[in-house]
C-alpha cells in the first residue's frame, strides 16, 4: 500500500514584526496566547559594534504562520492602538528552512 501525501503547505511562516523591548514581547505573547494564535520568537543578535553603540539590545522577531497573519496583525494592532507596545511590522517570508 502506498502512502499518499496531502497538499498541506509547509514552511509558510512569515516574520510579522520585530521589537526591542522585552516588556513589549511579553505583552504580545500573552495577547497571542489568549487568541490561540501559534507563533515563535526568533532572536536577531547584533554585531559587536552595533551592540557597543546601542547598549547591547537584541531584537526579537515574531514569526507566525501565513494563515494566521491577519488575526495576529489585528491582535497586535489593538495593543498598538492602546499605546501598550511599539513594534515594527516586517511582513516578510522566513528565509531559513530547517529540514
Amino acid at each position: 500500500m502506498s502512502v499518499k501525501f496531502s497538499d498541506v503547505k509547509v514552511h509558510n511562516e512569515i516574520e510579522l514584526c520585530e521589537m526591542e523591548s522585552l516588556n513589549d514581547k511579553e505583552k504580545i505573547e500573552r495577547a497571542l496566547l489568549r487568541e490561540q494564535i501559534s507563533f515563535y520568537i526568533r532572536w536577531r543578535t547584533k554585531g559587536f559594534f552595533a551592540r557597543l553603540f546601542s547598549g547591547g539590545k537584541e531584537t526579537a522577531i515574531l514569526c507566525v504562520n501565513d494563515v494566521q497573519k491577519e488575526a495576529a496583525m489585528a491582535c497586535i494592532g489593538e495593543l498598538e492602538k492602546k499605546k501598550e507596545v511599539h513594534v515594527k511590522f516586517l511582513d516578510q517570508k522566513v528565509e531559513k528552512v530547517f529540514f
